[in-house]
């Protein structure tokens, strides 16, 4: 196992490392403790392709440490308590439209609409969320002063993905959003991550895996059409069931790093691993495919 920069390479690293690592690398305002937080930080699993002296490439295993967002919030908390301030964590103000495609009257405050228009004319629609932090001291004479309020966060999330329609949409823009607003609040920044949320840093690290577009949005029917019999079947096998296993694994490694042990432990029992070395769409991926599933509804509760 090696180490380069904020990430570790080739090997998985031991709790007592990266323990270390975060007590040694992550600035903590004054009067927080690293132990409190040091149990919230996951590592985001990812391949990534190096050239090699020739023109060849070979593939490494990366594990690149992250907050999780309920950390980030407990550490806000915490961080309010300690200075006596009064925080909030609230929406923006997104105006309230009802034009075709930006519609978002029926949404909850903060959340909206953005129809992407791409090359081949077609429209992908993303359900965005922004949100952001605000922070006050009250004085003597019970007024309160501002004390920080910092641009918002914002996270956007396809509605259709080329799997089918994702029914998590709107959640995962909230925590995202979240994340992303107290992540720009400079609350519990890892060096490698920043204030991007899980799901930025595993579309990131697969974006950087497969050297193209993003694979989410990819063949998405028009915002204004429903998707002609059959199109979801084809968008969804189009990519290949390593991709999709290795995806959900990246979610999951994400959301719920004990479910993501648990699924180890599973595949190791069966003499498999999240990086095999089988035929895109071999067949022994599916049920390794309805095992992950199974694990993120569990995780999602």
């Amino acid at each position: 196992m090696a180490q380069d920069g904020s990430r570790w390479i080739h090997e998985r690293p031991s709790g007592e490392e990266v323990a270390k690592w975060f007590a040694d690398n992550v600035p903590l305002h004054e009067g927080m403790n690293a132990e409190d937080y040091v149990g919230g930080v996951t590592l985001i699993p990812a391949k990534e392709r190096v050239p090699k002296v020739g023109g060849d490439e070979e593939q490494i295993l990366t594990f690149t440490p992250y907050a999780k967002v309920e950390t980030r919030v407990r550490y806000f908390w915490d961080w309010c308590r300690h200075n006596g301030y009064e925080g909030s964590i609230v929406p923006s103000d997104v105006p309230r439209l009802d034009t075709p495609g930006y519609h978002n009257e029926q949404l909850p405050p903060g959340f909206f609409f953005q129809p992407i228009k791409k090359q081949d004319d077609r429209v992908v629609t993303y359900v965005g969320c922004s949100m952001r932090v605000e922070v006050w001291e009250r004085g003597d004479d019970d007024k309160l002063t501002p004390i920080m309020r910092p641009p918002a966060g914002t996270k956007a999330v396809p509605l259709l993905t080329r799997y089918g329609d994702d029914p998590n949409a709107l959640m995962k823009a909230e925590t995202g959003a979240i994340g992303r607003a107290l992540g720009v609040a400079g609350m519990l920044i890892l060096p490698g991550s920043g204030v991007a949320t899980a799901e930025d840093m595993t579309e990131a690290l697969s974006h950087e895996e497969r050297g193209s577009g993003s694979t989410a949005t990819a063949d998405l029917p028009p915002v204004e059409q429903a998707p002609a019999a059959g199109e979801e079947a084809e968008d969804a096998s189009s990519a290949s069931s390593k991709d999709r296993f290795q995806g959900l694994t990246l979610e999951l490694e994400s959301e719920d790093s004990e479910k993501a042990d648990e699924l180890d432990a599973w595949l190791k029992e069966r003499k498999a691993d999240r990086w095999g070395d089988w035929p895109e769409n071999d067949s022994r991926f599916r049920p390794l495919i309805r095992r992950v599933e199974k694990l993120l509804a569990d995780a999602r509760g």
